[in-house]
């Protein structure tokens, strides 16, 4: 029996991304919230989330992804990481505000890479795509 997952096109799945919460510290203009009704954002427990990934390993995937809303404000994300089975690639991506705080700790839990998703440089533009009252960090060098 073949345990490996594809897609309809007969790709075989290796990687797995998680949402494992919807909240944000942002308002981005591109994150509509389809389906959200107002009600309490609930987010996946730690149990579920290694069970999930236990049991996609068993099928052939290699590597995990975790998203949301914004991973890092789940203050038990090292414990996740941490708690997963082995991959070979474990990352998240995040907006980054809470990245400088948290890069040594992620790391030291096991986190493989991170991908920031970040809308623009220019402050103003960032502030009107993200709704954020606080801008980005002057850059005190060019590039």
């Amino acid at each position: 029996m073949n345990n490996e997952l594809t897609d309809p096109h007969g790709r075989v799945i290796t990687s797995l991304r998680i949402s494992i919460t919807q909240k944000c510290n942002l308002n981005c203009i591109y994150c509509h919230q389809e389906g959200e009704n107002g009600k309490s954002k609930r987010e996946i427990s730690l149990d579920t989330i290694v069970k999930i990934t236990s049991s996609a390993i068993g099928f052939g995937v290699k590597k995990v992804k975790f998203s949301g809303g914004e991973p890092l404000l789940r203050s038990d994300l090292e414990d996740i990481i941490a708690e997963l089975p082995e991959l070979k690639d474990i990352s998240v991506t995040t907006n980054g505000a809470f990245l400088a705080e948290r890069a040594a700790s992620l790391a030291d839990s096991g986190l493989d890479r991170v991908n920031v998703s970040l809308p623009s440089l220019n402050i103003e533009h960032y502030k009107k795509i993200t709704g954020s009252s606080h801008a980005l960090p002057r850059r005190t060098h060019e590039f």
